[in-house]
Formats: structure tokens, C-alpha cells, sequence
């Protein structure tokens, strides 16, 4: 029983009890808001991809008021601190779906955030340590 009880605390000292995204990453929490031509951006999602670390991609979906909250993984909010690659969209890439009656190909919505923030994306933003609000004003062309 000691052996049992010892082993589980070695294991839980060795891997932590959270807090943290592992292997020596740190997170900033990021929130803000997205809008587009100075009107709120709803159900946008947000990519922020860390360009210097290993650390995986954190994301968000808008509200309705354009607001967002990164997440880094299931119940881990934030992202990797450092500078990341931003993305921003709102049509997801899920192929092409069939309308059951008709068997036609149902007309994908379309993207009415520019490719420039997204597909030809050049938007950068830095995280740091602690809470952050990080605003994205998108414009159309």
C-alpha cells in the first residue's frame, strides 16, 4: 500500500498539477474584440500560432458582440507567450456538403473577412505573461 501511495506521488510531483500547458511553456490570457469595417464580428474564429516556440495553436470563436477568448487546449485558456501568427475567419473548410433532397451541392457561404487576414495573413500580435486584451479592427478593401 505505501509502495502504491509513493509511486502516485512521484508521478504527480514529476508531472505537475497543472496550471501550465507542460513541457516549460507559459500562458497569457488573451481576449478582446473583433470587428469589421468598425462593426462587431460575430462567430469569427481566431488562430494565434506561436512562431517561436513548439507550443500548439490557440483558438477562439467570436460572440455575437465580436468578443473572443483564446484557448490553448480543452480547459486551458490562453496561448504560448511569445509572438504567434494571427488568423482570422469565418467560413470553415469543410469540404463540399450535398442537399439530401436534390443531391446537389449545397453553395459554401461566403468569406467576408479579406485574405488578408486570413489566407494571406501577415498580422502578428506578441503575448505576454498575465491578462491581455488584444483588439482586432478589420477593414475591407
Amino acid at each position: 500500500m505505501r509502495v502504491r501511495i509513493g509511486c502516485v506521488l512521484a508521478v504527480l510531483l514529476a508531472t505537475g498539477c497543472g496550471g501550465g500547458p507542460g513541457d516549460g511553456l507559459v500562458l497569457g490570457r488573451v481576449e478582446g474584440v473583433v470587428t469589421l469595417d468598425g462593426e462587431p464580428l460575430p462567430n469569427a474564429h481566431v488562430a494565434f500560432a506561436p512562431k517561436e516556440s513548439d507550443g500548439a495553436t490557440s483558438t477562439a470563436t467570436t460572440d455575437e458582440t465580436g468578443h473572443y477568448e483564446l484557448r490553448y487546449k480543452r480547459d486551458m485558456m490562453g496561448a504560448v507567450v511569445g509572438k504567434h501568427s494571427v488568423r482570422i475567419w469565418t467560413v470553415d473548410d469543410e469540404g463540399d456538403q450535398i442537399d439530401e433532397l436534390t443531391g446537389q451541392p449545397i453553395p459554401r457561404p461566403k468569406e467576408i473577412v479579406p485574405a488578408t487576414y486570413n489566407e494571406q495573413s501577415d498580422l502578428e500580435r506578441n503575448v505576454e505573461d498575465g491578462e491581455q486584451t488584444i483588439d482586432f479592427e478589420l477593414v475591407t478593401e
